[in-house]
């Protein structure tokens, strides 16, 4: 986006998305995707290691998590990858929120 706005992806409707049916293996059916998970947050930083129990350390997202969410969370899904950097390491963690 231009004109100072702040940059970021719109979100996709799940159901946008076709998935396989409980019965896909007798008729092959698949179905629009319910609504599972909210990204949350995203994070991108680099570091000389990768940073163990990163969703628990001081500062990261998912002490707040809760006031982002739309509707109350029953759990919290946390994915990180490691990336090889020149001076150690990129590490990029998404938060989900799973919807009670």
């Amino acid at each position: 986006r231009g004109g100072g706005e702040e940059q970021c992806y719109s979100r996709l409707a799940s159901s946008s998305f076709q998935v396989r049916s409980a019965s896909y293996m007798r008729d092959g059916l698949k179905v629009p995707s319910p609504e599972a998970a909210q990204c949350l947050a995203v994070e991108l930083f680099e570091s000389t290691a990768a940073v163990a129990d990163v969703a628990v350390r001081r500062g990261a997202p998912s002490h707040t998590l809760h006031r982002r969410a739309a509707a109350p969370l029953s759990s919290v899904f946390v994915v990180s990858l490691v990336l090889p950097a020149p001076a150690g390491v990129y590490q990029l963690v998404m938060y989900f929120g799973l919807a009670q």
